[in-house]
């Protein structure tokens, strides 16, 4: 396990901004989510949960996670919120139902009121362990944590802090 270290937090702030603005300026890849898994996680939170009422895609630059997940559940019959959330401010205010928010740290009204986390970006996180902690505190009794991963996680660099 590696873990990028910053000056102080504004460092780590910017850099992901940045990192961010660099991504959707170049058109980079929208997202790693393949809407096929979406589905298919959308299948088990709701075989696992059929009351689910709230979900929370962490780092979803565009918001094609929460989309995904809100028009599956949809077609399942359930009326599902589902908020992404985005350190970079202009993303945030360019795409639906996503906020701007360091997924590292919580929102009071979410601490135990989550049925489901999903991301595909546990590597931006510069704390990990307290990351996760602060993502099962918002956990219901029923909630679900779902981090995609891949080997291409396993690099530590600024944009990327986390690699294990």
């Amino acid at each position: 396990m590696k873990v990028w270290k910053y000056k102080n937090y504004k460092e780590y702030l910017d850099t992901q901004i940045d990192f961010t603005n660099q991504k959707l300026a170049n058109n980079a890849k929208p997202s790693w989510v393949n809407p096929i898994d979406i589905q298919a996680l959308t299948g088990y939170i709701f075989e696992y949960n059929s009351d689910v009422k709230f979900g929370l895609c962490h780092g979803t630059r565009r918001g094609l996670e929460q989309t995904e997940f809100i028009e599956t559940f949809s077609k399942l019959g359930n009326d599902v919120e589902v908020v992404g959330t985005e350190i970079n401010p202009e993303a945030a205010e360019k795409y639906e139902n996503t906020i701007e928010w360091d997924f590292c740290k919580v929102k009071d009204e979410w601490i135990n009121n989550v049925d489901f986390i999903f991301t595909n970006s546990f590597d931006h996180c510069f704390n990990p362990e307290e990351t996760l902690d602060t993502w099962m505190s918002c956990l219901n009794k029923n909630g679900l944590c779902i981090i995609e991963w891949t080997t291409s996680d396993t690099q530590c660099r600024a944009g990327d802090p986390f690699g294990a």
